[in-house]
């Protein structure tokens, strides 16, 4: 019984998680991923201000949640690729900011869980991952780095109100993101890091997750 409460407490840690990497985080370190999404990475193919459709995201998530107890050590780990549907809401963008009207998605698929404990494979299995994002408006002031990345001074949090309230940890708004074109959508990519240690019930949790999402928008 021990075994199974641990794995089903890790299972949800996990799977909260991941829906917390929805929210279009980046690096918190203003790193900005390391790649140009799905364009081909020109970021001054086009001018940046004017006004665009949200045309969807896609995304890929990773989380290992870890902890030790009674002198067994169990792990579970959760991988996810995903594409929302359902896509709707404009953007304009002027010289200062990110004017976000109505944006809202759905993602419907699946994530890949793996339970161990102490190193020994118990559990793998499929689980279903539902999240509805209702129309969200915002504005976010951003100031141009280079050619093909922005930082965002006051965070970019488009969504954060709307992630579950049992989400473990505390990520920082994302302060940056990559820019490119795939012909005219502009591409907004933004990686989010996160290492750290939750307690539940007295337990420490060891908490590691990244996700890469890139936001879509087809210039008007």
């Amino acid at each position: 019984m021990r075994k199974l409460s641990i794995l089903g407490i890790l299972a949800l840690l996990v799977f909260t998680a991941c829906q917390k990497e929805v929210d279009f985080q980046a690096d918190a370190n203003n790193n900005n991923g390391s790649g140009s999404g799905n364009g081909n990475g020109n970021g001054n193919a086009q001018e940046l201000t004017g006004s665009y459709r949200f045309v969807g995201v896609d995304g890929q998530t990773a989380s290992t949640v870890s902890l030790v107890q009674s002198g067994m050590t169990a792990r579970t780990e959760a991988t996810g690729i995903y594409y929302t549907k359902n896509n709707a809401g404009t953007l304009l963008i002027d010289a200062t900011k990110f004017n976000f009207s109505n944006i809202g998605y759905l993602i419907d698929t699946s994530i890949k869980v793996k339970a161990y404990m102490n190193n020994v494979l118990l559990v793998e299995q499929d689980q279903d991952w539902y999240y509805e994002m209702p129309p969200q408006t915002d504005a976010f002031t951003y100031r141009r780095v280079n050619a093909d990345s922005l930082h965002f001074p006051g965070g970019f949090t488009l969504g954060s109100s709307l992630t579950p309230p049992n989400s473990i940890g505390t990520v920082p708004p994302p302060d940056g993101a990559r820019i490119s074109w795939s012909g005219d959508t502009l591409l907004l990519k933004m990686v989010m890091n996160v290492n750290t240690t939750v307690t539940q019930a007295g337990v420490p949790n060891q908490i590691r997750a990244n996700s890469t999402n890139v936001m879509k928008f087809k210039k008007s």
